[in-house]
């Protein structure tokens, strides 16, 4: 549980938070798993630090809960990237600022589900085919942040979803 006042920003190119390392040959669901995370900022400071990168990685898992999460100022990647889970729970969670400084990247997810094949996630694990499964996304926020410099994902439609 993070206070709410928490910000974890970042100040490099590369993610926030992966629950896998890069050489990790985690198969199936049996990577690092039951991470609950409730509450806090997850800021990519794209403004600083323009590079195209996903805040968020999680692969290989079972039992990921992010509740009251507010993630923002992605440049050109996805908020969160979840390949290969079974059981994904996203709750009262906040996206807030994208943009994609290249012009390549107008498909990118705020919330990308995915199948473990080659190219699709790249950070960590096997390409053995897992997919992603019981996702349960409910009462989000998906917008740009305070930042002029950063818009929102487009073309997204939400129910329950604001």
């Amino acid at each position: 549980m993070l206070d709410n006042e928490t910000i974890l920003r970042r100040c490099h190119s590369g993610p926030l938070l992966k629950n896998g390392h890069r050489f990790g040959f985690y198969r199936g669901y049996n990577g690092h798993s039951h991470i609950h995370i409730k509450g806090g900022k997850f800021d990519m400071n794209g403004v600083s630090y323009p590079y195209n990168n996903t805040a968020m990685c999680i692969g290989h898992a079972e039992d990921i809960q992010l509740i009251g999460v507010t993630i923002k100022n992605v440049v050109s990647g996805h908020a969160i990237d979840a390949c290969g889970i079974n059981g994904l729970y996203i709750k009262n969670c906040s996206f807030e600022g994208f943009v994609d400084y290249s012009g390549e990247r107008f498909y990118s997810e705020a919330i990308q589900l995915d199948i473990q094949v080659p190219g699709a996630f790249p950070k960590f694990g096997t390409t053995d085919g897992t997919i992603t499964k019981n996702v349960i996304i409910e009462d989000c926020y998906f917008g740009p942040s305070e930042l002029p410099e950063m818009g929102s994902w487009e073309s997204c439609y939400w129910l329950t979803c604001k």
